[in-house]
Parts: C-alpha cells; sequence; structure tokens
C-alpha cells in the first residue's frame, strides 16, 4: 500500500506537471493545503501511525475530495439501512403465525394446567388473590387462550390433590454463640421441625468446644402447609453423661469465676438427681411465608426468653422443591422460557419502536417462572442452562441482545468446565452455540456501520468477543460440526476451522464486500487519467479512514479477548486490493515517462559506460 501510494503520487505529479491546462488547479490545491498547514490540530497517536503509514499521500490528495466522500458515505449508509428493512420485512413474513405450536412439543393444554397449579399452590412469599387473578390474566394472554378454556382448565387445576412440597434447610455455621460450659466455650448443635410436626426433629452433629462451628449439613422436611408453617431452629450445648469424678478433672479447663459457678452447678445437679441434660442456647423462628419462591440465604439471630441479648447467629439456606422428574421439569422450563420470551418480544414490538430483547421479563412471568423453578427442584445451573438453550432458539427469529446471551454464558462456564453435565446436556449446550455463531460473526461483519465512538458499540463488540472468546476455550464435543458449509460458505478454511479462524475470515471477507461496495458506488467520471486518478484517490482515502477507525476503536479489543490483530488483517487484505486497483494507471504513467536530461553534461556513451 505504501509503495504503490507513493509511486502512484510521484507518477501523476510528474504527469501533470507538463500539463498546463491543470497548472491553475494545482496552484488553488497547494493553497488549500498552506491553509491547512497554518491551522494545525493536535493530531492523535492513531494519526500519527497512519499518517507514518501512508507518508501523508492522504493528506495531499485526499482534503479535495472530502466533501464528496462524506456525501457518499451518507448515501451508502441509507442505501444499507434500506436493505437492512427489506430483509428484516422478510424475516417477518417467515416468521410462522402459531408460535406456540411450533415451540412446545407437548400438548398446550397439559403444560397449562400445570402451570395453573404451580400458581394456586404457591410457595414462599405468598401471593394475595388479586395476584394470582394477575398470574391468571398474564398466563391466559401468554398462551393465547379464550376465557372458556382457561375456566376448564382453571377448575381441573383447582381439583388436584396440593403437591407434596419439601423445605430444603442447610444449616452452614454459627457464630458468636454464648458460651454454656465451664471453660468458656460450648460443644453445640442444631435441631429443625416444623410447628406443624413438632415431634418430627431433625438434629445436626455436635461441634465440640467452639463458639463458631460449622455444620453445613442439609434436611429436607415436607411442608403441608407452605403459608402458614413456621420453621423452629434451637440451638443446644450437649452435655455428655459424666460422673462426679470425671466432672472434677475438668477443674483446671475452668475460665474464671463464672466459669467455676457454672460447674459446681452442673456437679451439685449430677450428684443430686443423675441427669445430663443439654443446656438450651438459643432458638429462632422462621416463617415460611416470608421466604421466596427461588430460596434464600440468611443469618438468622438466636434469641431465649430469660435474655435480652441475642445468643448468637446461624447461617441458614432455605429453598422449596417437589417431587418431580427432573426431565420434566427441565423441559417444561423451557417451554415456559420461549413462550413468555416471544410474547414478551411480541407486546414491546406493539407497544413502542423495535429494539433488541435483552432477556427481561414482567413481573407476572417472573413469578411463575420462579415458582416452577422452586416447586421442581431444579438449581441455578439447570435454570441457566435452559436459558442458553432457548434464548438461542428465539434469537433465530427475533433480536436477542448478545449482553442476554455473555450473561447466562457466564453461569454456565465453570460447570461446563467441571465437568458438572451429562453428555446429553452437553450437546444441548454446543447445538444453542451453533445458532448464536453466526449472529457473533454478523456483528463483526457489519460492525462498520456502527458509529464506532459510541458506547452502545463498544459494549455491543465487547460482549459478542467475550461470547466468542468463552467459547474458544471450552471444547466441543467430538464431531461437533461448528461450521456447516450452508451457513458459512465464506470461510476460506474449511478444514480444521476453529473459532479464531473463522473470526479471521469473518473479517477478512468483510473487508473484501466492503472495498467492493466502496469501488462499486465510486465510478470514475470519465476514463481519463485525472478521472480515474480522482477515483482512485477517493478509494484509498476511504480505506485509510477505516484502518484509522480500526486502530482506534476495536484493535485493542480484538486482541486482548481473542488475540486476534483486526486493524493487521485488514491492512494485509487492503495491501493486495490497493495494488490490484492501482497496478494499471501506475503502469500507464509510467510508460509515459521520459528520462531527465542535464544541459551542463554529455550524455554519456555506450563505451564510456563500459569504461566505468
Amino acid at each position: 500500500l505504501v509503495s504503490f501510494s507513493c509511486s502512484v503520487s510521484l507518477a501523476v505529479y510528474c504527469v501533470l506537471s507538463n500539463r498546463a491546462m491543470e497548472e491553475q488547479m494545482w496552484r488553488q490545491f497547494y493553497d488549500k493545503l498552506q491553509e491547512k498547514e497554518t491551522k494545525v490540530e493536535e493530531k492523535t497517536e492513531h494519526e500519527i501511525r497512519i499518517q507514518e503509514l501512508d507518508g501523508g499521500f492522504f493528506e495531499r490528495f485526499g482534503s479535495l475530495l472530502k466533501e464528496q466522500q462524506t456525501n457518499a458515505e451518507a448515501a451508502d449508509v441509507a442505501e444499507d439501512d434500506a436493505e437492512d428493512e427489506v430483509v428484516e420485512e422478510e424475516i417477518k413474513k417467515e416468521t410462522p403465525a402459531n408460535l406456540l405450536a411450533e415451540a412446545v412439543g407437548l400438548n398446550i393444554e397439559e403444560l397449562y394446567s400445570e402451570v395453573l397449579y404451580e400458581v394456586i399452590h404457591t410457595v414462599g412469599c405468598m401471593a394475595e388473590a388479586e395476584e394470582h387473578d394477575v398470574l391468571f390474566h398474564y398466563l391466559q394472554k401468554a398462551f393465547r387462550l379464550d376465557p372458556e378454556k382457561h375456566e376448564q382448565l382453571l377448575q381441573q387445576a383447582k381439583g388436584k390433590e396440593p403437591p407434596n412440597i419439601l423445605l430444603n434447610v442447610q444449616i452452614v455455621e454459627a457464630k458468636e454463640l454464648r458460651p454454656k460450659d465451664a471453660n468458656g466455650l460450648s460443644d453445640p448443635f442444631c435441631t429443625l421441625y416444623l410447628t406443624s410436626a413438632p415431634t418430627h426433629r431433625y438434629n445436626t452433629s455436635v461441634k465440640e468446644q467452639t463458639l463458631s462451628p460449622i455444620w453445613e449439613e442439609h434436611f429436607s422436611l415436607p411442608v403441608d402447609s407452605p403459608g402458614e408453617d413456621i420453621l423452629c431452629l434451637e440451638v443446644w450445648d450437649f452435655d455428655p453423661a459424666e460422673t462426679i469424678r470425671e466432672k472434677m478433672t475438668k477443674i483446671t479447663d475452668v475460665k474464671g469465676v463464672k466459669g467455676l459457678r457454672k460447674l459446681m452447678k452442673e456437679i451439685a445437679v449430677t450428684a443430686s438427681t443423675g441427669k445430663h441434660d443439654n443446656e438450651l442456647i438459643g432458638n429462632a423462628l422462621i416463617q415460611l411465608k416470608n421466604i421466596p419462591a427461588t430460596g434464600q440465604i440468611m443469618w438468622v439471630n438466636l434469641e431465649k426468653k430469660t435474655k435480652v441479648r441475642r445468643q448468637g447467629i446461624v447461617k441458614l439456606k432455605i429453598s422449596f422443591s417437589s417431587e418431580k422428574n427432573s426431565q420434566v421439569a427441565t423441559q417444561e422450563h423451557r417451554h415456559l422460557l420461549r413462550i413468555f420470551a416471544l410474547h414478551e418480544i411480541e407486546s414491546a414490538q406493539q407497544s413502542e419502536e423495535p429494539s433488541e430483547w435483552k432477556g427481561e421479563f414482567s413481573p407476572a412471568a417472573e413469578n411463575v417462572l420462579q415458582q416452577h423453578v422452586a416447586q421442581s427442584g431444579m438449581t441455578s445451573v439447570d435454570e441457566a442452562l435452559a436459558q442458553w438453550t432457548e434464548y438461542a432458539a428465539v434469537g433465530q427469529t427475533h433480536a436477542v441482545s448478545m449482553e442476554t446471551f455473555h450473561t447466562v454464558l457466564q453461569k454456565l462456564t465453570r460447570p461446563l468446565a467441571n465437568g458438572l453435565f451429562t453428555d446429553e446436556e452437553i450437546k444441548s449446550f454446543w447445538d444453542a452455540a451453533k445458532k448464536i455463531l453466526p449472529s457473533c460473526f454478523n456483528v463483526i461483519k457489519k460492525l462498520r456501520k456502527l458509529p464506532p465512538a459510541e458506547k452502545s458499540t463498544g459494549a455491543l463488540l465487547t460482549n459478542t468477543l467475550s461470547i466468542l472468546s468463552t467459547l474458544v476455550k471450552l471444547q466441543p464435543p467430538a464431531g461437533t460440526d461448528l461450521f456447516p458449509t450452508s451457513v458459512y460458505g465464506w470461510l476460506t478454511r474449511t478444514h480444521n476451522c476453529n473459532i479464531s479462524t473463522a473470526v479471521e475470515d469473518a473479517i477478512t471477507q468483510a473487508a473484501i464486500d466492503w472495498f467492493i461496495h466502496i469501488t462499486d458506488h465510486n465510478k470514475p467520471e470519465d476514463n481519463s487519467e485525472k478521472a480515474v486518478l480522482k477515483q482512485q484517490i477517493k478509494i484509498i482515502q476511504l480505506v485509510r479512514t477505516d484502518l484509522q477507525k480500526a486502530i482506534e476503536f476495536h484493535d485493542k479489543l480484538f486482541i486482548t479477548l481473542l488475540q486476534v490483530p483486526y486493524a493487521k488483517t485488514l491492512y494485509t487484505m487492503y495491501e493486495c486490493k490497493v495494488c490490484e486497483m492501482t497496478e494499471p494507471l501506475v503502469n500507464d504513467i509510467c510508460a509515459t515517462l521520459k528520462p531527465l536530461r542535464y544541459s551542463g553534461r554529455p550524455r554519456p556513451n555506450a563505451a564510456n559506460l563500459e569504461d566505468d
């Protein structure tokens, strides 16, 4: 690019300098350059780098066409936008009318009835009657059922027996417990039970001589009335069965006067009754109706009737679940996600200008989804995988933001790397990734249509490259074809192609398409050397601008996230294209050049040259 640019500038200058007709034009051009030099502006580092590459060629010749270039770019953008609108209209026309029939493989009424059943038997923070009506109304609209069918299925759901709800409790740890032994420590253990079934008690192990025990033990308690029941947590100090002699041996471990008083009391009780009762440290009551359907991690205070101050704190993880087949639950959740996503997108399009869906649901949809997760016993990883697969399917016909995909992918990266998924789940993940990849490459190929300085452009590119970077680090199953020829006909490397090489090909192909575009839309006015020269200068100026934007706005992101040199890839392609374009003109101009002769020195003859 540099060599040919310099050659063009030098050759054209030599030819046109001999033409008296154009002397006035060059004088005016020179005056403009002088004017520009008197108003020197501070250049950025990127501008300096570009100017070093082209030797100032563009500054000398490109300013004449600046105004024309701006107008042409505006026309090109308008034309491209019009083409995009046509494509979007065609996509909308091709979208099937009955989206639910395509989205749900099972009987739509069965799924609807199951969701109504879960709403009726809400767990966690109970919804009031009017809130139930709001949820029912939303479901009816999302599933597109008429009022008669809704009422029929609602009555069927109400006639079913309540589900077998389980309260899952993990007792993690305790801190700041009050000492109950003479040595200033305790031997704590916990007891769990529901007030509706006080005889069904669950105990943790005993942690000896500590005021900050760590249990991390799990319990599942059957719940008959989640909206009315109360969980009772008690922390006790364990007192083993010991004789008076054994208790007297602890005299050396006594801590302070208070500890001595406690030891004497224990000895007196043992001597008079022979009993060894455990001593209550404190208790806490948790109303189940205050626990969110998605579960909750909390620290609870231990209280005691005879004490004003708290007796310690305990960390709990509480959630709900039901006895449902995990595969059925996952399939139901995937169908719900797609139905709700399509409904949210269509509702937004009717109320405002079409835009990308950002994975956000209305409060009613969030409530229903949380209830389904809670009553199905799904984990957060199961939920994230369902979101990944269904959002990818929705993205085939609707615009879903890259930020949404990136957020969900972050939840799946560690489980995938640690091998926590089954082979079927891994296949499902990569099938969804294959649907998302074309959109990622499309962002790269259409990067020139976006304003580079806008924050939204930077965020879009960052999320897109982050998705690709994460997928590069993950290993797809053997035999997975991420780049089918029917979709990626523009790839130059069909064998052993990976995401990184596909990104380079996308950059190159987009640049080639853009170069062809600007060439087709910037034809010379006639076949004269001057017209051809102006046309090539304009094209090279556009190329130079594109390289400057690449270095200033995009190159760092590509190198940081994917180790792909964006600007270098563009420069390599443009060098070949510009050389091919300028070579005929350079050859024609060089053919008209004549050797320089000096009047003060005789022309050397062949003999003199041989002697030299």
